[in-house]
């Protein structure tokens, strides 16, 4: 999905373009929609876009080719014997890397200046 990306944005020549324009709306319910579109069209000049790519987390390459298979399989036959055992070897794989992720999170945590104190 296309999206702004703020960070890169030319926010100076933004402004002034807003500023150059501005001054042919009227403040009235009216002008709403030139000023609308007015903004509209300087983000579109000053602001790039770019998309987001959707990212599944713990997905390894592995876990891609086992995915392939699966979207293969399900499209043949969603309710087939043959789809069922790629989707059980992808959600294992997942989890086995979501285990291991979690205890190396678990593992590097240092806890040495933890300032909670019990009493």
């Amino acid at each position: 999905m296309n999206r702004f990306n703020h960070q890169k944005a030319n926010w100076n020549q933004f402004t002034v373009d807003i500023e150059d324009e501005i001054s042919n709306t009227r403040p009235h319910p009216e002008g709403y929609e030139n000023f609308r579109d007015l903004v509209w069209k300087a983000a579109t000049k000053n602001i790039p876009r770019g998309c987001r790519s959707s990212y599944i987390p713990c997905f390894s390459d592995p876990s891609t080719a086992t995915y392939q298979e699966y979207v293969q399989a399900f499209n043949d036959d969603p309710f087939a014997l043959s789809t069922i055992e790629p989707s059980k070897t992808l959600l294992s794989s997942k989890s086995e890397e979501r285990q291991g992720r979690w205890q190396e999170v678990i593992t590097s945590v240092d806890m040495t200046h933890n300032s909670c104190k019990r009493a």
